[in-house]
Formats: structure tokens, C-alpha cells, sequence
């Protein structure tokens, strides 16, 4: 049966590579993205674009626009955006959703905080206004509202670009991660694993035991990285921020 082209269509590892790339069909127009952490080339991309096409018909055979090879953020957003007189938003923060690189939803997002901040502080601060103390609430508000769930599906998408594309498959093909859940997590909502969830997993993955329970630790460990990142100090304190930063760093590589 032929893939929905109407449907968002993401993988990892397509066709051996080493990162993320997805397919769908906007505006009657088919849009395609390879990524990975590795340089792609001209004949790499054409060989990806010839699989692409056999899994999509729908993709065709005429570039109408875009084709470039640019650097983008698929990670969770940097530590630090605001300084004196400074304060970044999109790309270039990495304010991306880290499982498939889209950002403009939390872009638009920030740049509304930001603008909520610099107005309070022109107000509040006739010294410094846009000083690293008065600017700092933004990114403490950004990391409340989304930043610290970008955190979590960071972790959640390292982990499953450990893992050898025979794991994945067969994660998604005994369902012990769903197609559901993995949507679930693009959004930044925890996957389940409670219990009664676990049980159900344990029924579908019993042959793999330790890939089960290697999952259930990464999930575990989302919701520590993802408690950490909410914990970013509301004030501004140079202290506190460096001791929030270097737990959230410290969680991200354990």
C-alpha cells in the first residue's frame, strides 16, 4: 500500500543516514529535508532523493525551489541568549524542536516573550534597559513555557540515534514505541511508562529485554533532564544561572 502523502512523513537512519529526514506534500508541493551530522554531498543527496521518490512518487522529478546544503540546529536551545545590550531568538538560539528541526512555532513564540520583556523593562530599568538583568527574564520564561521540553526531546532523540537501525525497527515494529507516542514527544509530552505501560511494552519486546530496559532508563532520564531545565532561576543571579547551567549540561551527558 502506497505511503499517505498527505501525512508527515519522518525517519531515522533513511537509507544508512546518519540523522533525520522527512517527507510531505504542503500546498500541492512536495517538501524534502535530509539531515545528519556528518557533511552530505550532491551524490548522496541524489541517491536519498532516488529512495525518497520510490517510498513517495509523490516527490516527482522537478526541483521548483530551495535544493540548498545549510547548517540548521536540531538540538535544544543554547544555555545562554541574552547578554547586555544582546538577546537571540530562532536558529539563532537553537530554538528548534530537536526530533525533526522545525522551529517557527517557538520562534514566533520567543519573540513574543522578548518583546513582552523588552517593553517591561524600558519601563522598569531607566538605568540599563536592556541590560543582561532585564533581558534575562525572557529566557527564563522561554525555558518554562518551551525550553526545558526541547530539552527532553533532545535527550529522547540522542538516544534513539544510538541505538543500530535494527533496534529501531524493531521498536516500531513490535510498537514498543508507537507511532503515537513518537508524536506525542515531538511536541514535548512524555512518553508513558508506568507500570501498567511497561507491561504492555515488556508483552511486545520480551525477545529484547535490555533494549526494553535501555529505554525505560532514557525515558526516566528525559523527565530528570526535562525537571532540571525548569529550574532555570527567575532572577537574574550569575551564581545560581552557572549552577543551572552545569547541571543541565552534566544531565544531557549522562
Amino acid at each position: 500500500m502506497p505511503c499517505d502523502p498527505a501525512r508527515f512523513h519522518v525517519y531515522f537512519f533513511f537509507e544508512g543516514l546518519r540523522g533525520i529526514a522527512w517527507f510531505r506534500v504542503v500546498d500541492g508541493q512536495a517538501d524534502v529535508l535530509f539531515g545528519q551530522v556528518d557533511p552530505l554531498s550532491p551524490s548522496i543527496v541524489e541517491g536519498l532523493l532516488r529512495a525518497m521518490r520510490r517510498e513517495h512518487p509523490a516527490l516527482g522529478e522537478t526541483r521548483t525551489r530551495g535544493g540548498q546544503f545549510v547548517p540548521i540546529p536540531v538540538r535544544r536551545s543554547l544555555t545562554r541568549f541574552v547578554g547586555d545590550g544582546y538577546a537571540a531568538v530562532g536558529d539563532a538560539a537553537c530554538m528548534t524542536v530537536p526530533l525533526n528541526g522545525s522551529g517557527i512555532y517557538n520562534a514566533i513564540v520567543a519573540g513574543k516573550l522578548l518583546a513582552d520583556v523588552v517593553k517591561e523593562a524600558s519601563v522598569g530599568n531607566a538605568m540599563f534597559p536592556f541590560g543582561a538583568k532585564a533581558l534575562w527574564p525572557y529566557q527564563a520564561r522561554y525555558f518554562k513555557e518551551i525550553g526545558a521540553r526541547m530539552v527532553g526531546i533532545d535527550y529522547l532523540k540522542r538516544y534513539l540515534l544510538s541505538l543500530p537501525a535494527s533496534d529501531l525497527d524493531f521498536m516500531f515494529a513490535k510498537h514498543v514505541i508507537t507511532e503515537m507516542e513518537l508524536t506525542t514527544a515531538s511536541t514535548g509530552n512524555e512518553i508513558k511508562m508506568g507500570f501498567k505501560d511497561l507491561m504492555g511494552k515488556l508483552a511486545r519486546g520480551f525477545t529484547r529485554l535490555p533494549l526494553l530496559l535501555s529505554l525505560k532508563k532514557a525515558v526516566d532520564h528525559v523527565k530528570k533532564a526535562v525537571a532540571i531545565a525548569s529550574r532555570i532561576p527567575s532572577n537574574y543571579d550569575p551564581a545560581a544561572i552557572d549552577n543551572w547551567e552545569m547541571a543541565l549540561e552534566k544531565s544531557m551527558c549522562d
